[in-house]
């Protein structure tokens, strides 16, 4: 083919390609499909759920219980209330522990009236003071900070406004303390938060309490099985314990109510009743003839009424009771005739009583 018939079929073949590449190039794309949707993400932590609270391992019962005090003034409420379910499993009869768990559960409207007084915290005293004196319990100092709104007991100050509520015994309290408010009140002898109660100290409320509510038996157990070993008043307070649960016994099992009535006797020793010791010795002696420890103390405690008979005699011989000086002669030469002062003052008595009577009293 010659040059002249060859530029017509090359510029026809350019053509073609270019007409091609041009079909290329401008071709249209498929629509790629749509994203799928988003999956929404909970990004929040969830808490693991807490532990159920059980009570602290390792601790006797009179520990647990001020394990149980010591949550509560720090406003743990919830462990406290485990530590003294606890301890009622064990100890039911404690009235300390109901007295304290009543403050955690009981509605305001049962714990106390919706009216009340209000006082200045004093220097040195707490929640607990202020429920000692105007409630009658030291322990109530929970149910007072409930009363109050105070989330933790124990951090209270000085001049703080406290509401009391306004129960007959508080009123009462009031009104005496308005009638001494010119005495300044005496320094604390500690400066510690609320109570400070010692576990004897926590052991003696709880034989209080059930002494208070006649559950003798309960309040010997408690007190012997704490070594409570009170003296004074509160010995006094035992034995009350001691001599009711002998009384009650006596005909159902003679052997353990003489024990209870020598018990009794000790104690009404130790708190300076020799009256009241006489009395159940010679009732241990009844009951239990054999005990020598028995007869040893009832000699000792008709040595303390022969001798308090005699100085009773005296002083009412001193404001010229002469009746009386003679009654409280004769039961002292009851118990021992041998007694020569008391013999010999009554026989004076006597007859100066004599002569008052029939007028012939000297001047």
């Amino acid at each position: 083919m010659r040059s002249g018939e060859l530029r017509p079929a090359l510029i026809c073949l350019l053509g073609a390609v270019a007409l091609s590449g041009c079909a290329v190039f401008n071709r249209t794309e498929p629509t790629p499909p749509p994203p799928p949707p988003a999956v929404a993400v909970d990004d929040t932590i969830v808490p693991l759920p807490k532990p159920p609270l059980v009570p602290t391992p390792g601790l006797t019962d009179a520990q647990r219980l001020s394990h149980a005090i010591a949550l509560l003034e720090e406003g743990n409420a919830a462990q406290a209330k485990v530590e003294l379910e606890a301890y009622l499993a064990v100890m039911p009869e404690s009235a300390v522990a109901q007295r304290l768990l009543f403050q955690v559960d009981a509605p305001m409207e049962v714990l106390f009236p919706a009216e009340y007084f209000t006082v200045q915290l004093p220097a040195a005293e707490s929640l607990s003071s202020l429920s000692g004196k105007y409630l009658g319990e030291v322990i109530g100092f929970y149910g007072l900070a409930r009363y109050n709104g105070i989330a933790v007991p124990s951090h209270v100050v000085v001049g703080q406004s406290i509401k009391i509520p306004a129960t007959p015994g508080a009123l009462a309290a009031q009104a005496a303390e308005a009638q001494h408010a010119a005495t300044p009140p005496p320094p604390a002898a500690s400066a510690a938060p609320n109570a400070g109660l010692s576990e004897a100290d926590i052991a003696w409320l709880d034989v209080k309490q059930m002494i208070a509510a006649n559950r003798f038996g309960a309040a010997i157990r408690e007190a012997e099985s704490k070594g409570i070993m009170p003296r004074g008043s509160d010995a006094a307070l035992l034995a009350s314990a001691y001599a009711s649960n002998a009384r009650e016994l006596q005909n159902a099992n003679a052997l353990h109510a003489g024990a209870q009535a020598l018990r009794a006797g000790q104690l009404y020793l130790d708190a300076n009743q020799p009256r009241e010791a006489l009395e159940m010795l010679d009732l241990a002696i009844r009951l239990t003839p054999g005990s020598t420890a028995a007869r040893a103390m009832r000699d000792a405690a008709r040595r303390d009424v022969v001798d308090l008979e005699y100085r009773e005699g005296v002083e009412a011989f001193d404001a010229n009771d002469l009746a009386g000086a003679i009654g409280h002669w004769d039961r002292a030469l009851e118990l021992n005739p041998d007694h020569r002062d008391s013999a010999i003052n009554r026989a004076q008595a006597a007859e100066l009583l004599r002569a008052q009577r029939t007028g012939t009293a000297q001047p």
